[in-house]
C-alpha cells in the first residue's frame, strides 16, 4: 500500500473513538486505515505522545470524509482551517527521510524549531556590526607598538573600554572621511589616510607621495630616530575581536583596545 496516496482526515485520542469512527465512515464506502492504533493500545498514555491514533482515508475520498465527519459533528466548524494547514504540512513532510516517521505533531516542533533557529541566526548575523563600522566607530588606546622586533610603546594595563586615556601609549582614530589619526601621549598628532583593500588596512601620508609597497613601509626619518616613532604608512593585516585590536605590516604592529565611541563628525 502506497501511503502517499493516504491522509490523515481526523486524530482521536482512544482506540474506541476511532473504531466508531472508522465503521460510520466504511458504511458510507469511504475505506479508512488507522495508524498508530496498536501503540495507544498499549497504554492510552501513549497517545499524546504520538499525536493520536490517525484516521486516513484515500485522497479522493478526503472531502466527502470530512463533510461526513462535520455532519456528524466530529468535527467542528472552527477546526477546519487548522485541519487543512496540518492536513498540508502532514502531506508535505510525510516523505521526509526519519522525520516523515515521527508523529505530526513532533514534526510540526523539529520544523517550527529549525525555522526559529535559522531567523535566530540571520538576526545576529545582520545585526553584528561589520569589521568596518567597528573599525570607524571606535577611538583605539594603542598599548603596544612593535616595530621590526623591538617594543616602542607598552602601557597595557589590562583594563577594559572605560580605560581613560592616559593610560594608552596613544590613541587611533579611522574616520569615515579616509582620514586616520594616531595621537601618542609624548608627541602631536600625525594625519594619515587610509582604506580598506581586500580586507587589509592601507595607510597613507596625507599630501605626500605614497608608496604602499611592504619594503618601504614604516621608514623612520632621521629626526624621529631618537624618539623611535615610526611612520605609520604600509599595507596592514587587520584583526578586530572583541574590543581589541591588531594592524599588522611587515616591520610594524600595533595593538590595542577600544577607549571610547568615536563622536566625530564624519
Amino acid at each position: 500500500m502506497n501511503m502517499k496516496d493516504w491522509i490523515t482526515v481526523l486524530t482521536l485520542t482512544y482506540p474506541h473513538e476511532a473504531h466508531l469512527v472508522k465503521v460510520k465512515l466504511e458504511s458510507e464506502g469511504i475505506e479508512v486505515q488507522l495508524i498508530d492504533e496498536m501503540t495507544v493500545q498499549v497504554h492510552n498514555f501513549y497517545s499524546n505522545a504520538i499525536g493520536g491514533i490517525k484516521l486516513s482515508v484515500r485522497k479522493a475520498d478526503f472531502q466527502r470524509a470530512r463533510q461526513i465527519l462535520m455532519d456528524h459533528s466530529y468535527i467542528e466548524p472552527e477546526e477546519r482551517t487548522e485541519n487543512r494547514f496540518l492536513n498540508w504540512f502532514d502531506r508535505c513532510t510525510a516523505g521526509f527521510p526519519w522525520i516523515g516517521k515521527t508523529a505530526l505533531g513532533v514534526r510540526l516542533l523539529i520544523f517550527i524549531t529549525i525555522i526559529f533557529s535559522i531567523a535566530a541566526i540571520l538576526i545576529v548575523s545582520l545585526s553584528t556590526p561589520s569589521k568596518l563600522e567597528r573599525l570607524t566607530e571606535n577611538i583605539w588606546c594603542v598599548d603596544t607598538i612593535h616595530y621590526k622586533g623591538q617594543v616602542l610603546g607598552s602601557n597595557s594595563t589590562g583594563s577594559n573600554a572605560e580605560s581613560d586615556y592616559f593610560n594608552c601609549s596613544g590613541t587611533m582614530e579611522f574616520r569615515k572621511n579616509g582620514v586616520a589619526i594616531f595621537s601618542e601621549t609624548d608627541s602631536n598628532e600625525d594625519g594619515y589616510s587610509w582604506e580598506l583593500k581586500n580586507d587589509s588596512l592601507v595607510i597613507s601620508e596625507r599630501n605626500v607621495n605614497n608608496d604602499h609597497s611592504p619594503g618601504n613601509s614604516h621608514e623612520i626619518a632621521e629626526g624621529d630616530r631618537n624618539s623611535e616613532k615610526p611612520k605609520y604608512h604600509g599595507v596592514y593585516a587587520l584583526d578586530i575581536k572583541d574590543n581589541t585590536i591588531k594592524i599588522q605590516s611587515n616591520d610594524l604592529t600595533v595593538i590595542g583596545r577600544i577607549l571610547g565611541v568615536n563622536i566625530w563628525i564624519q
